[in-house]
């Protein structure tokens, strides 16, 4: 599948519809079988920047390392290189751009954020007052909560990949990043490098100050 750019001054457009806000730039043709997406240049230069094959071998990593896959079995090993090869088939670049890109416009676009920021207005100021600290947790109630969300876990994960990894590299692996999960100090980490991310984007003139999401890029 091909993508198109049209610009705003391209003298010829498309007869299409514009995004879900209004805006200019991008249009979807009206015809359902079609090979060919028009995408807002500014949009389309972010998702150039998330290639398809880095996010494959960064989660293929992650398995391997979460799930240890060093000490599994060789069956166990060609399998998850059979999944690899077969990720080629299943998911080529064109769609992987196809549902950045939509995904971009379901949840970037102003009413998404407006609603994000509603969302976050109403929790830290319920009814026009200020966010009050509740009682801290009872240890009964942590161990309560921590287990609840180790099931949630479990049951959410794909019973195809349990199927490929096995039930105790699964369950070991789940368990060690449920337990990551419950450390304050990778969590509180995890937060800033995200907000780091964000004001750069938002000003990124600030980048030789803000370097705590620069190990995101890593290449190691």
């Amino acid at each position: 599948e091909t993508f198109k750019i049209w610009e705003k001054n391209d003298p010829t457009p498309p007869a299409t519809e514009n995004g879900p806000d209004g805006e200019e730039g991008v249009s979807l043709p009206r015809t359902k079988n079609t090979s060919k997406m028009y995408m807002i240049p500014s949009i389309r230069h972010k998702i150039d920047k998330v290639p398809l094959s880095q996010v494959r071998h960064r989660i293929f990593d992650l398995l391997r390392y979460q799930f240890g896959f060093d000490n599994a079995s060789f069956m166990r090993n060609r399998m998850l290189a059979g999944l690899r090869t077969a990720s080629f088939a299943v998911t080529t670049a064109s769609e992987f751009r196809k549902i950045l890109y939509k995904a971009h416009l379901q949840h970037l676009s102003a009413s998404a954020v407006s609603g994000w920021i509603d969302r976050v207005l109403n929790i830290v100021w319920p009814n026009g007052v200020f966010l009050r600290g509740q009682p801290p947790l009872t240890p009964e109630q942590l161990v309560k909560q921590a287990e609840k969300s180790k099931s949630a876990l479990h049951d959410a994960f794909p019973d195809a990949v349990r199927a490929i990894l096995g039930h105790e590299l699964t369950r070991d692996g789940l368990n060690i990043f449920h337990e990551m999960l419950q450390n304050r100090v990778v969590i509180r980490s995890m937060c800033y490098m995200l907000f780091d991310i964000l004001w750069l984007e938002v000003f990124p003139e600030i980048g030789d100050v803000l370097q705590g999401g620069a190990v995101l890029d890593s290449e190691s």
